[in-house]
């Protein structure tokens, strides 16, 4: 009997540009999220990208967006950490 295999969601990329998000507020969220999904950073000049593989279904059509969410926060507190 042939079993039915759900397809592979294509991976999804997100790009944090360095004039908003600090390449290391990224990281913190790539780790923060890492039990959850598959997930690649990529750096270059101007930005920071972040491939998404293997997403959790419970969290796949939110991901991403909670991602940048966590990126911007963390972003924000260390730039007021800095102002200090």
């Amino acid at each position: 009997m042939a079993e039915a295999r759900v397809p592979e969601a294509a991976p999804q990329q997100v790009r944090f540009h360095r004039s908003l998000y600090a390449p290391e507020a990224v990281e913190e969220a790539v780790r923060a999220f890492a039990d959850l999904a598959t997930l690649e950073i990529l750096r270059n000049a101007e930005d920071t990208l972040v491939v998404i593989q293997h997403a959790h279904p419970s969290v796949s059509g939110v991901l991403a967006d909670e991602l940048a969410n966590f990126a911007l926060a963390e972003t924000v507190a260390r730039s007021r950490e800095v102002q200090s």
